[in-house]
């Protein structure tokens, strides 16, 4: 099967996401294009991490390729902001 690193899935800045290759659950926060060596190699994604799998808070920011991540179903979205909106403080970065 052939990745297509140009599609970027239905992604956008704001969209909640999770990796193949980065633990976790993300906010997209900017979406750049990379160049490697001259070439395009498709999109980057900067990440914010709010959550680890386990749904405990983690705060840190990650890059992933668009070729890795998945955009969350409605139902984790929803869990997301639930918890979030439950435990917010004016020191959380997301």
């Amino acid at each position: 099967m052939e990745i297509d690193i140009h599609d970027l899935k239905g992604i956008k800045v704001g969209d909640w996401v999770e990796s193949a290759c980065l633990k976790g659950y993300f906010k997209v926060c900017s979406i750049k294009h990379c160049y490697r060596g001259g070439k395009d190699v498709g999109y980057i994604l900067l990440l914010k991490k709010a959550f680890t799998p386990k749904m405990k808070f983690s705060f840190r920011t990650e890059k992933c390729h668009v070729a890795w991540c998945e955009k969350l179903g409605d139902g984790k979205v929803c869990e997301i902001e639930q918890l979030l909106s439950e435990n917010i403080d004016s020191k959380m970065p997301i």
